[in-house]
């Protein structure tokens, strides 16, 4: 066999390809997938034309793209000179010394003859269900290739080209439109929008992309994200078609400020613009009304603008107001040997054993009753009233009915407010019977700290570390630890004012409690049989110093 340029102008010979004619190995053209619906035609897809002499001229081929392929529109940039390549040195094209049809393998390449000597190129061919394309010189392409047209293409081992659907190479992951040529750019596939980087053959880009001068985050899968998306520590949000959201943004029902300096990091904390300060909370969204910033209350119109300290703040060193009392996490007491409380006052009640001047503690005669129950019902004896012994007691309250705590008023609340609450919320537990270890509500009773403290709360006073819970514990004394609680101001007992706490004792110890109203008057409740009510300040001997909630 011999080579020779081909330089054959064009006539017009049909090419018709047999069926049976030889090709590369089916099993390789089989591993690539193939819609049968968008199958060209051997008519409509391959024609072939020749001049007078039989030489083999160029050929068309038509296949209609049929999936949409929008894309965001793009600020065209300004034409750059090129430094235009060499023209290519004319093809060397195999000529065999005879006619020959159907597949031919040359030196390591695949040709196609068409009963010439020489092969057909600049053509493709449709081969069973697979298209292949014969190159300038004839040989049959594998990988990346450009066909005639321009288009870029990909095929495998086998020639046959990749169609409609994702495909991945050593690279990455490509997609070949339903023609086969390869999708670059912005491609909307199975309602996912994707970013074929156009510079990268086509190759699906993953995570923070800049784009058209745009910041854009692609999932692992290559889909485009929308919304709140987390980058380490950092937020950012992502408008609907992609790109990174920057300045104020109004989203989910709240303003948030997403840095512009900062590729569009969500801001949080402090922020001014011109003369206005604003706060982005720590969800980052815009603080309206009344918010407690590192423990003081400030006050924000509805369009984010700082109007100062609002409400009541306390001197530095004291408690701060807060209109959240520090969850218990769904804690609650389990009645052990020692336990005090409304829960105790409840189990008392079941057995049948309580009456108006019982203590309501978890005393030998109460855990005796408690084993005799637990005997009857078929539970584990042990006088520990758990949840399953306080089930069975159907005491008509939930399990932690110990966890009672008042809500606190609104942070905007003045001082002379906060006061009156306090008061308030004693005087209406006025005529509640008094139970030991108690922490409310009416219906169950207080003992002297337990009404305190609730009142406390209420005025958005919360003197944690004592809790509720604490507070019925077996040798825990409530009033003792707020005499010593470092957050509040002690004051002389003979300077004392209305809204402070009065404390009672004995050789110095503490021993009872009580809420001053004014004119030598106080509102406690101080033992079993005996409700909360008003009395004199000097009930009992006073400590030297009382409690200013309120400095």
């Amino acid at each position: 066999m011999i080579i020779r340029r081909f330089t054959s102008g064009i006539a017009g010979l049909s090419l018709l390809l047999s069926a049976g004619v030889v090709g590369p190995l089916a099993d390789e053209a089989q591993a690539v997938p193939y819609r049968s619906d968008l199958a060209v035609s051997l008519n409509s897809g391959i024609n072939f034309t020749s001049d007078s002499q039989g030489n083999i001229a160029t050929a068309g081929r038509t296949v209609q793209d049929e999936t949409e392929q929008p894309a965001p529109p793009v600020n065209p940039e300004e034409p750059t000179n090129q430094e235009l390549p060499d023209a290519p040195a004319e093809p060397q094209i195999l000529e065999l010394d005879a006619p020959h049809s159907g597949w031919l393998a040359h030196d390591g390449y695949w040709y196609w003859f068409a009963d010439s000597t020489t092969p057909v190129i600049n053509s493709w061919l449709k081969f069973g269900d697979y298209w292949y394309w014969l190159g300038a010189d004839g040989k049959m392409a594998v990988g990346l290739f450009t066909d005639s047209a321009g288009n870029l293409y990909y095929a495998a081992e086998s020639g046959a080209i990749y169609q409609g659907g994702w495909f991945e190479r050593t690279e990455g992951w490509y997609y070949a439109n339903p023609g086969g040529d390869l999708a670059t750019g912005w491609q909307r596939i199975k309602g996912y929008w994707y970013y074929l980087d156009p510079a990268a053959d086509g190759r699906m880009v993953r995570g923070w992309n800049l784009i058209d001068g745009t910041w854009y985050r692609l999932s692992n899968s290559g889909a485009m994200l929308t919304g709140w998306t987390a980058s380490g520590n950092d937020w950012y949000y992502l408008h609907s078609w992609g790109g990174v959201a920057t300045g104020w943004q109004w989203i989910g029902g709240y303003w948030y400020y997403l840095d512009p300096t900062a590729d569009g990091r969500m801001h949080t904390g402090w922020l001014q613009e011109g003369d206005i300060w604003y706060y982005l909370t720590a969800s980052g969204a815009m603080a309206t009304n009344t918010t407690v910033i590192n423990g003081r209350a400030s006050g924000f119109a509805a369009n984010g603008a700082w109007l100062g300290y609002a409400g009541y703040t306390a001197p530095n060193g004291y408690l701060q107001v807060t209109d959240r009392i520090t969850p218990l996490g769904g804690a609650t007491n389990t009645l052990t040997s020692g336990f005090n409380g409304v829960k105790v006052r409840l189990v008392q009640q079941a057995l049948g054993i309580w009456y108006t001047t019982k203590l309501a503690t978890m005393d030998t005669q109460t855990i005796n009753a408690v084993k005799s129950f637990q005997e009857r019902w078929g539970l584990p004896v042990t006088g520990v009233v758990d949840k399953a012994t306080w089930d069975m007691l159907d005491t008509g309250y939930a399990w932690d009915v110990d966890a009672y705590q008042a809500t606190p008023m609104p942070l905007s609340a003045t001082r002379s407010q906060r006061i009156e609450q306090l008061i308030t919320y004693a005087q209406n537990q006025i005529g509640s019977s008094y139970t030991w270890g108690g922490a409310g509500w009416f219906s169950l009773g207080f003992d002297c700290s337990g009404l305190v403290l609730q009142a406390l709360y209420s005025a958005g006073i919360d003197p944690y570390p004592i809790t509720v819970l604490k507070h019925a514990e077996p040798t825990y004394r409530t009033s003792q630890e707020l005499y010593k609680h470092p957050g509040l101001m002690h004051v002389p007992f003979s300077e004392r004012q209305r809204g402070d706490i009065v404390f009672y004792g004995n050789n110095g110890v503490v021993f009872h409690v009580g809420i001053y109203i004014g004119n030598d008057q106080i509102i406690h409740t101080d033992w079993m049989g005996r409700p909360a009510r008003y009395d004199s300040v000097y009930a009992y001997t006073p400590m030297p110093e009382v409690v200013r909630p309120f400095p």
